[in-house]
This record gives C-alpha cells, sequence and structure tokens, in this order.
C-alpha cells in the first residue's frame, strides 16, 4: 500500500478519534477550533485517497492500452507515447513496469539504423505469448 494512502487513512482515524475527544469537552471554542482542524483534515486525506483511486484507475486503464498496441508487434515507449493522446509518459513507463512484472509484458534491445545510417539501440517491448516473441517494429 504506498504511502501516502497510509498516511491519509492513519489522518482519518486520528481525525475521528480526535473529534470523539473534542465533542466531550465542555470549552465550547475550542470545540468550534478542533472540530474545524478536524474538517480540514478530513477533506484532505478524502482529496488524497480519491487522487489515488483515480491514479490507480488511469494506470489499469494505460496497461490495457498498452497490451491492446502491443498486440502482435514490438514497439518503443516513444512509439507507445505517440499513440496513447493524454497520457503522460510516467504513467506509460509505469504501466510496461506493471505489465513486466506480471509477466504480460518482456522487452530486449534491439538496433535500428537512423535516417543518417547511423545504429542505435532502442528498448522493444512486446506481448510474452510462451516461448514466442515478436521481434517487428510497428512505426
Amino acid at each position: 500500500m504506498p504511502l501516502d494512502l497510509v498516511l491519509s487513512i492513519t489522518g482519518a482515524a486520528a481525525s475521528v478519534g480526535g473529534l470523539v475527544a473534542v465533542l466531550a469537552s465542555s470549552d465550547r471554542r475550542k470545540q468550534i477550533v478542533i472540530v474545524v482542524i478536524l474538517a480540514f483534515v478530513a477533506t484532505t486525506t478524502t482529496v488524497a485517497v480519491l487522487g489515488h483511486l483515480e491514479r490507480r484507475q488511469m494506470l489499469r486503464r494505460t496497461e490495457r492500452e498498452v497490451v491492446g498496441l502491443l498486440g502482435n508487434s514490438t514497439r518503443t515507449i516513444d512509439d507507445l507515447y505517440q499513440h496513447l493522446l493524454n497520457v503522460p509518459l510516467t504513467t506509460i513507463s509505469e504501466a510496461l513496469d506493471n505489465l513486466i512484472e506480471q509477466g504480460r509484458v518482456s522487452h530486449r534491445i534491439l538496433e535500428l539504423r537512423t535516417a543518417s545510417g547511423e545504429f542505435v539501440d532502442v528498448r522493444g517491448y512486446f506481448l510474452r505469448t510462451g516461448d514466442k516473441a515478436s521481434s517487428g517494429i510497428v512505426r
């Protein structure tokens, strides 16, 4: 579980616990100040949790799109980035890392020739389909 989510949940628990203790107090001004602070903490926690859930949803959607784009071909991260509109490069990279960790995608270094005739090494990503691996790059 990500640290920001753990801290958010801990903050929410502290807010609830503090609210119960404050409402038992008899000092009205103290109650108001603490209720406002606890409401701020609860709001911040809610925003953090919702942000985390939205990020996870975007990552899962990007993973599905990457798998769809790879199909029977090998693609570079730049090629994936060009096809995945409005998806940050960091999200694509994280999706590839997750897919590799899950064993659904693999990668290898490919040697490509540039327009000027120079050879460069690039990392190519492809779907794992048993022992067979695709080797064609689609541009």
